[in-house]
């Protein structure tokens, strides 16, 4: 797994859509893959909002619109790992997913991937 997300953030991906009941795998891999490539890390669930990999938290974020935007304002060259946003695409809001198109379409312009 490790290899392939590398390729695909290497290659400009911007958007990346994990499926894994094994969390703390996805994001322990996920983080080896930020350091081989010098991306910065950010995870996001909507307990905790932003939270930086140093545990740093961005405030105000644990809502998946207001998390979606602030990754506009993240810094190049980072990676936010979206936790929970698959309990708010099933349903469908279509401010999320619009908000997750925005996203995906910065993060391309802007070496951020969500």
């Amino acid at each position: 797994m490790r290899k392939k997300i590398e390729h695909y953030i290497r290659a400009g991906y911007s958007g990346l859509y994990v499926i894994s009941h094994e969390e703390a795998r996805v994001e322990a891999e996920i983080k080896a893959v930020c350091e081989t490539v010098g991306f910065s890390l950010y995870v996001w669930d909507v307990a905790n909002g932003i939270v930086s990999a140093a545990g740093d938290p961005v405030p105000d974020t644990a809502d998946p619109i207001v998390m979606l935007e602030a990754f506009a304002k993240l810094p190049e060259k980072c990676l936010l790992l979206a936790k929970d946003i698959h309990l708010f695409l099933g349903d469908p809001n279509p401010m999320v997913i619009r908000r997750v198109k925005d996203a995906v379409r910065i993060g391309k312009n802007s070496n951020r991937v969500v």
